[in-house]
């Protein structure tokens, strides 16, 4: 027996080489369907698929984007910054001020009034039908001391006749007899005054006779200001008194005080080794009302001040002291504080690769959220526009006579509206309605839509006009299928590769006008975003100058969106043109 052994693959090569296929052999030919057609043409346009690899780009980048990123669509970024601010204003006390010496406040032209009285060199002044005077602090004043401020009382009628002394109460008070006879010698003796426990009396000679008042303590005028060191002590109007009294005597202490004369402005008063307040010739006062200066502050801003330092630092704060009006004496002080400031265009950084915007926002985040929004309406526009556009050319087409006259006499209405000025008008409506926002997106998808139909109704139209006597429109009618029907199952399908390749190109031109709207800002409105609104906010020279990453990412964005689309519609325009070669 002889076994042969052969290569089965090259046998058959070998048969196919020496049996030629005959020119009906199915082997011959090779089929595609219409829609493989079309896919094939569409593959073999290079820019076609630069366009559809850039949209799918773009669609993961806005829509995936978002999800990823750590940061939210309007999430603030701020920064801390050492900065000098001004803190607190000091000035040289140069006018009186009175401290009540009880809780009730004095009229102002009452304090006017004594402050006028000190600085004409005089001791006593009327003032609504009440007699007052000013009794000098101490024993050395000088016209910068302090004064006490008193109210004279009229309590009796001091007269001498025959060489007797009667005193009558003034409106039938009765007087103590300690007081009577007091004022008895007082008058005898030719004094003007005498104290009685804690009250002052005073006499006024009036002709033969003289008037007694007693004095009560209204308040002490002094150009010192006073500060608390200690939060649990209590400066009442004694203290501040009996001080006074001891620095226009010279004395280091008093009811058990005592005092520190850190220099000729400055004084710090204690007891058992605690300071309890200081008594400055410099008043502080701070630079906003809700700032509050302690003590202790308030003694070391007053000591740099005095002894010529241009800076000090306390509680681990730097403070400057920059001198204000020297003919006021007045000083201005500054603090290093740590502030939180707003990440205003802050540049490309591994935190944030495109930077921040006006506002403080990421970049890159916004241009995520943006693209959302911006091919959101392009398609949803896009899509209104199609289905008004087909329903109508559909039925003018189809139906034509009155019906295709109306229909088209509308389409010519609406391509005569001037719309940058519509969409301004609209846009300012909505602007005066406060529309919110995220509402607002939604709104100018609709507007879009509505007047962007009439090129889908006219290529609908026209294309049905030309299918509509065709055979197989007869054999449907044969058939008795209805108008509805044979208009969108058996007529618009044949128009799809058209609708398809204007809608595709269409998209691009929504973008950009979406994105012109919004450039104007009438269109998406902070904090929403889109790539439109995202240039708008940098609308301002300077920043579009000096800031380039603010706004050309996002111009980018709509370049590329744009000719990805324009690219895809010529690539399907090819795709579905019978002249195409195989």
């Amino acid at each position: 027996m002889i076994v042969i052994a052969y290569d089965e693959d090259k046998v058959a090569e070998a048969l196919s080489e020496e049996t030629p296929l005959a020119l009906d052999d199915e082997r011959r030919v090779k089929t595609l369907s219409p829609t493989a057609l079309v896919i094939r043409r569409f593959l073999r346009n290079k820019l076609a698929i630069i366009g559809a690899v850039t949209i799918i780009f773009m669609a993961l980048f806005a829509f995936l984007g978002g999800a990823v990123m750590p940061y939210g669509e309007s999430q603030v970024f701020t920064k801390y910054e050492d900065t000098s601010k001004e803190f607190a204003y000091a000035t040289k006390t140069a006018e009186y001020q009175a401290f009540p010496a009880s809780e009730t406040e004095l009229p102002l032209t009452l304090k006017g009034k004594a402050i006028g009285t000190i600085l004409a060199k005089q001791q006593s002044f009327t003032y609504e039908d009440a007699q007052y005077t000013l009794n000098p602090v101490g024993q050395n004043v000088t016209i910068d001391g302090a004064y006490e401020l008193l109210v004279l009382s009229e309590i009796a009628q001091i007269l001498s006749v025959g060489g007797k002394t009667s005193v009558t109460s003034a409106d039938g008070l009765d007087l103590p007899a300690d007081v009577r006879d007091a004022a008895t010698k007082a008058f005898e003796a030719g004094q003007t005054a005498f104290i009685i426990g804690d009250v002052n009396y005073s006499l006024v000679k009036s002709g033969k006779s003289s008037k007694l008042y007693s004095e009560q303590a209204l308040a002490l005028v002094t150009k010192l200001s006073y500060t608390v060191l200690d939060g649990g002590f209590t400066l009442d109007y004694s203290t501040r008194l009996a001080f006074e009294k001891a620095i226009a005597d010279g004395t280091v202490s008093f009811d058990g005080y005592l005092i520190d004369n850190d220099n000729d402005e400055n004084y710090t008063v204690s007891r058992d080794g605690q300071d309890l307040f200081l008594a400055s010739t410099l008043s502080i006062i701070p630079r906003s009302s809700d700032t509050v200066i302690s003590g202790d502050l308030r003694r070391e801003i007053s000591d740099a001040i005095v002894d010529g330092k241009t800076a000090f630092v306390a509680d681990d704060v730097e403070y400057t002291i920059l001198k204000g009006d020297l003919a006021t004496g007045s000083y201005v002080v500054r603090s290093a504080q740590s502030t939180e400031l707003v990440m205003v265009f802050g540049r490309p950084s591994p935190e944030h690769w495109l930077g921040t915007d006006g506002s403080g926002m990421d970049i890159l985040t916004r241009l995520m959220y943006g693209g959302r929004v911006s091919l959101m309406i392009g398609f949803v526009a896009i899509i209104i526009e199609n289905l008004i556009g087909i329903i109508l050319g559909g039925i003018s087409g189809f139906f034509g006579g009155f019906l295709d006259m109306l229909i088209m006499r509308l389409v010519d209405i609406f391509n005569c509206i001037p719309m940058m000025p519509l969409y301004i008008i609209l846009g300012t409506a909505m602007d005066a309605s406060k529309v919110d926002p995220a509402i607002r997106i939604y709104v100018l998808m609709v507007i879009l839509g509505v007047f962007g139909w009439t090129g889908t109704a006219r290529l609908v139209r026209g294309q049905i006009l030309s299918l509509r006597e065709q055979e197989f429109m007869i054999a449907a009618e044969a058939s008795g299928i209805r108008p509805s029907r044979r208009i969108f199952r058996h007529l618009v399908p044949n128009v799809t590769p058209q609708l398809i390749v204007l809608a595709t190109m269409g998209l691009g031109g929504v973008i950009l006008l979406e994105s012109t709207l919004s450039f104007l800002g009438l269109g998406v409105k902070f904090p929403q975003a889109s790539w439109g609104s995202i240039i708008y906010a940098v609308n301002d020279i300077h920043v579009m100058t000096e800031y380039l990453f603010a706004w050309i990412p996002a111009g980018l964005c709509i370049l590329i969106t744009v000719l990805g689309f324009n690219f895809i519609g010529d690539g399907l325009r090819d795709a579905f043109d019978p002249k195409m070669k195989r």
